[in-house]
């Protein structure tokens, strides 16, 4: 059985990356007066923390808190995210964009540790896993769903929580969540400095030494994998320019946060269906490419108004779209 408190962590995570999005979205284009343009800029410094996750997890695997390598990341980046969210708010102003931005960025970098902590929480579990019996894979399983569906909680509400009581109560909620979290995380699985130093067979080296070495044998064993990560980060992302387009077209926050909604859903039932029906890593691979394409052309078609139904068109990119992701992450991490 995955431990409740892991999976709490990994719901509050994808709660948090989801529910803020359409209301800072919001207030960036109709109070900020921000272009597609300028709101790209921010949604790439907002991503840089996640670009240099291997950096985080070589850290926090040879650089303990307390004895411990997982659960003090997660109570102290919880706690950071908690101020921050509950900062952003004051500086949803047009004179005030710069700190609004940090404040997003600050946000992002610390669910960013979080996530890796918990990464490498579950990794302790999944050590525990025997091979080749019923419990592999199945915390894993578990923990990812566990997000998606905070993720579609954050999909549903976003919308009508803005409406309701403006970005303050969505940051103020998401706050509260981050602040419980710092101190459920206290029972998350870990291991202590000294078993994970024993289990790896470590000579005490330096911690820069120990951080430039992981990071080495990260990218010499997964290059491949990088390469295809870059591939697709230079794709051109076409959220900022349909959410501009959408909001021409008078969508209101709950029509978008109903978008959101089905490809959180989507994403959560291929992830019930991979975990139940287990194909092979090429096959859901080629699947989620090629849903992807098709994604993309369902994007394309929509915002060059060849079809009259904007949100149900919207609404089916986010599935198709949401269905190829899901096929193509779950075999990269599984075989990382």
């Amino acid at each position: 059985m995955t431990p409740t408190s892991i999976l709490f962590g990994y719901g509050v995570l994808g709660l948090c990356l989801v529910l803020p999005s359409v209301a800072s979205s919001y207030v960036m284009s109709t109070v900020m007066g921000m272009t597609p343009s300028e709101m790209t800029t921010v949604a790439v410094w907002c991503s840089l923390p996640w670009v240099t996750k291997p950096l985080w997890g070589a850290v926090s695997d040879h650089c303990a808190m307390c004895g411990y390598r997982r659960r003090p990341y997660v109570c102290l980046f919880s706690l950071l995210a908690a101020a921050s969210l509950a900062a952003t708010p004051y500086y949803a102003a047009a004179k005030t964009r710069g700190m609004m931005i940090f404040t997003l960025f600050c946000t992002s970098a610390a669910l960013c540790v979080m996530d890796v902590a918990l990464d490498g929480s579950l990794m302790v579990l999944v050590k525990g896993e025997k091979k080749g019996t019923k419990d592999e894979g199945k915390s894993q399983t578990h923990s990812w769903m566990a997000r998606v569906a905070g993720g579609c909680m954050g999909s549903g509400w976003s919308g009508l929580v803005y409406e309701w009581g403006g970005i303050e109560w969505v940051c103020y909620i998401c706050a509260a969540i981050c602040l419980v979290l710092s101190v459920v995380a206290l029972d998350i699985p870990d291991d202590t400095a000294a078993e994970q130093s024993s289990d790896r067979g470590l000579r005490t080296p330096s911690h820069t030494c120990a951080v430039t070495g992981a990071l080495w044998a990260f990218v010499r064993h997964t290059k491949f994998v990088l390469l295809a990560a870059v591939i697709v980060g230079i794709v051109p992302e076409i959220g900022t320019a349909q959410f501009f387009y959408l909001l021409s077209a008078d969508a209101t926050p709950v029509s978008l946060s109903y978008i959101d909604l089905a490809g959180s859903c989507a994403s959560f039932l291929s992830l019930c269906l991979y975990s139940l029906l287990k194909p092979s890593h090429r096959l859901s691979f080629f699947f989620g490419v090629l849903l992807n394409a098709v994604a993309c052309t369902l994007g394309a078609l929509l915002t060059s108004d060849s079809v009259p139904w904007l949100v149900p068109m919207a609404c089916a990119e986010a599935v198709v779209g949401a269905v190829g992701s899901t096929l193509c992450l779950l075999p990269v991490i599984t075989l990382l």
